[in-house]
């Protein structure tokens, strides 16, 4: 499980994610036995130890990172 930072929606793509119904503050479950399919959101890690970021979020494969795992649930996290 990961928390959605503000850190995901940053970069060249700008934020598509809300496409996926997926916003800030919101809980994101990944399960690491699914495999990448197209058009379907994946977790990956940061293999390479360089700066960029640990983990990132996308909905294709990306150069220089792990395939962890396919979205599988989301959860909006309110704060009472």
């Amino acid at each position: 499980m990961l928390r959605y930072p503000t850190a995901f929606c940053r970069g060249a793509g700008g934020n598509h994610f809300t496409d996926y119904g997926i916003y800030e503050g919101m809980f994101l479950f990944f399960d690491r036995k699914k495999r990448f399919k197209k058009g379907r959101l994946s977790c990956y890690i940061n293999t390479a130890g360089d700066d960029r970021p640990k983990y990132r979020v996308s909905d294709k494969n990306i150069d220089g990172y792990k395939h962890l795992g396919r979205l599988v649930l989301t959860l909006r996290n309110y704060e009472v």
